[in-house]
């Protein structure tokens, strides 16, 4: 879309419904080079299979990125630090249910 010029941006909001995986791939110029992005997107295994993709490609790509990411509580108006493995527990391939993600690099 851009071409040869990489804009800089601060924020990406997404809700593409298991598609993240591929999004993140093609950001990848904009991603490096924009270093202090933020990122609000889901994590959803259910949708990122049914997309080709999976809950750990999807947490390898956002980890190799060098994101911090934290899980949105809502409901408690906080943000948890994410550790994939419970993530994974909390979320399994199989379920309707989904996590907000807030992913930024300082």
């Amino acid at each position: 879309f851009f071409g040869r010029h990489i804009p800089k941006v601060d924020v990406i909001k997404m809700d593409v419904q298991g598609a993240e995986t591929l999004v993140f791939k093609g950001a990848a110029k904009t991603l490096g080079a924009n270093k202090k992005i933020k990122v609000f997107t889901e994590f959803w295994p259910k949708a990122l299979a049914l997309s080709g993709a999976s809950a750990e490609e999807y947490a390898r790509i956002l980890t190799g990125i060098k994101f911090k990411i934290y899980e949105i509580d809502a409901s408690e108006k906080r943000l948890s630090k994410v550790v994939f493995k419970r993530l994974f527990e909390k979320y399994p391939a199989d379920s309707l249910r989904n996590a907000d993600l807030f992913c930024v690099r300082d």
